[in-house]
């Protein structure tokens, strides 16, 4: 059985179930204001929704499955991208297509953010590439690669915009010791600032805090990780899942680790959400590493946003829903300095 936290005074409460997709969920977003949420699927289409009435107010259609999307600062663009190695930016108030970033990588987009300016947009790609484009252009600046061997699961630039972090993961069996880990860039050189080292498996998701000196990894080897940005060093590590009992073919399997998917902070900084591969998502207090509680009933979640007040966190599924929680209790709480 899972470990349960203990509970709150008041409990985050489920506020809407979206339902509209025919396949997995592999990305969801806020825009700026607050007033829109999109998701993308494998079911080739990103949807825009009204997050007061969940109403479904466009489908943008694609000609392959979509795995990221990302609101520029401004909430005038949407960018999308997936398995047609080629990133489209929508107008967010006509739905049309207002330009098309084509890429020479091989494989598909994992990852998108734009920077807090919004003049550049980070393509993250399986095997390896990123891009950075610049919008204004829609042609690209750089493109980092550092190892051939890595997957690029994540992207997240700092708030400032001047570094940008990968979550890398792995191209093969063989591999993944070698080439998991979080790599850091300078943004306006192009060049490697750090390499961090410590997961014991692939990393699925990076995000910085909203002051830029903390960033936290989520990583198929069951752990949450803090770094200090100016320093690179691990200064938390927290179990995503406690070790849970498994019945495999009539008999209990004992200590079966569960992937940390997808991580974001709240706005505030204060609370880390983290999808668990257990089909939890796992709210945590960053100033004391302490997990608050846990929003279950989720379908093999792999993804997670809060919106701009932190107040809703939407949640992507396979089975094509995405969940929005009331987590308005956990803002209220309060908590300390994220460090």
């Amino acid at each position: 059985m899972i470990a349960v936290p203990p509970l709150l005074a008041e409990q985050p409460a489920l506020r809407n179930t979206l339902k509209g997709h025919a396949n997995d969920v592999c990305g969801v977003a806020f825009s700026p204001n607050g007033k829109l949420f999109a998701s993308a699927s494998q079911d080739k289409a990103v949807r825009l929704w009204e997050v007061d009435t969940g109403r479904n107010i466009a489908t943008l259609e694609h000609s392959d499955p979509v795995e990221a999307i990302a609101f520029s600062p401004d909430g005038q663009t949407l960018a999308s991208g997936g398995w047609a190695n080629t990133v489209w930016l929508w107008n967010v108030k006509t739905h049309k297509v207002a330009s098309t970033l084509k890429t020479t990588a091989t494989a598909l987009v994992k990852s998108l953010a734009f920077s807090a300016d919004g003049k550049t947009l980070a393509s993250g790609h399986g095997f390896n590439k990123i891009y950075l484009w610049e919008v204004a252009t829609s042609k690209p600046k750089a493109i980092l690669q550092r190892d051939e061997r890595a997957i690029i699961q994540s992207v997240a630039f700092s708030p400032d915009g001047s570094l940008l972090a990968a979550a890398m993961g792995n191209s093969g069996q063989d591999t993944w010791v070698t080439s998991a880990g979080i790599r850091i860039w300078t943004v306006a050189t192009g060049r490697e600032k750090a390499f961090l080292k410590g997961h014991t498996g692939p990393v699925n998701s990076v995000a910085f805090g909203p002051d830029g000196r903390i960033l936290a990894s989520g990583s198929f080897d069951n752990t949450i990780r803090l770094w200090d940005v100016a320093t690179g060093k691990n200064t938390a590590t927290m179990k995503a899942v406690p070790k849970i009992s498994v019945t495999v073919n009539g008999s209990s399997t004992v200590g079966v680790a569960v992937s940390a998917n997808s991580i974001a902070f709240s706005p505030d900084g204060k609370t880390l959400a983290v999808g668990n591969g257990d089909e939890t998502v796992g709210l945590w207090d960053v100033a004391t590493r302490k997990r608050i509680t846990d929003l279950p009933g989720h379908i093999g979640l792999t993804t997670v946003a809060f919106s701009p007040d932190g107040k809703l966190l939407a949640v992507g599924n396979y089975d094509g829903t995405i969940k929005l929680w009331d987590v308005a209790a956990i803002v209220r709480r309060g908590g300390t300095d994220q460090r």
